[in-house]
């Protein structure tokens, strides 16, 4: 499976819950937070609520964005 552009190795099974609280803990200052994250599978944007029983499965091509303040 893709995660931002990169190959990742994920067993079959793993839920986008897990892969963001994954992704927080590398690319967070304070990983416990994952408010201003969205999540897109194959393209589809997935709700948060179905962060936790939303499957990733070989082959699948996951997006997490941020956002960003400024101007």
């Amino acid at each position: 499976m893709t995660i931002n552009g990169s190959s990742s190795e994920l067993e079959n099974g793993t839920t986008v819950f897990t892969v963001v609280g994954e992704w927080a803990v590398e690319h967070r200052k304070d990983s416990s937070k994952i408010s201003g994250i969205a999540v897109a599978k194959n393209g589809d944007v997935i709700s948060k609520s179905n962060w936790a029983t939303t499957e990733i499965k070989s082959g699948d091509t996951i997006e997490i964005l941020t956002a960003a303040s400024g101007g």
